[in-house]
């Protein structure tokens, strides 16, 4: 399913990163935050009170789910993430952004992604 929401994308300048929907972006950050609820909802079903990310995240790192160091990675990206999104929300542009702006978060984030499904 990611990708063909990764290949129904409206190309873009290769020097711009989309957000949310380049790969490292946004929705991967999303995704698995979602396949980690429901990985592990049925013996922990008091995770799906959470609704954000971030409080699903830190959820998954209090009851040992999730190690420190990736769900401290995915919650730096995704705050890093929503911020520069809002920021283009108010000046009313796309979500495309030089590279340097998400500094090394895409990068890490697709690390963990393969790690995660290969």
């Amino acid at each position: 399913m990611r990708a063909r929401m990764h290949e129904a994308q409206a190309p873009h300048d290769p020097g711009e990163i989309n957000l949310k929907h380049d790969p490292g972006g946004m929705i991967d950050v999303e995704f698995m935050v979602q396949y980690a609820v429901l990985r592990w909802a049925h013996d922990h079903p008091e995770l799906i009170r959470h609704r954000g990310n971030i409080p699903l995240l830190e959820a998954l790192e209090a009851r040992g789910l999730l190690d420190p160091v990736p769900a401290g990675l995915l919650r730096d990206a995704y705050h890093r993430y929503l911020g520069v999104e809002q920021r283009l929300k108010l000046m009313e542009r796309r979500p495309l952004v030089a590279p340097q702006e998400l500094g090394d978060f895409p990068e890490r984030v697709k690390v963990l992604w393969r790690e995660w499904f290969g």
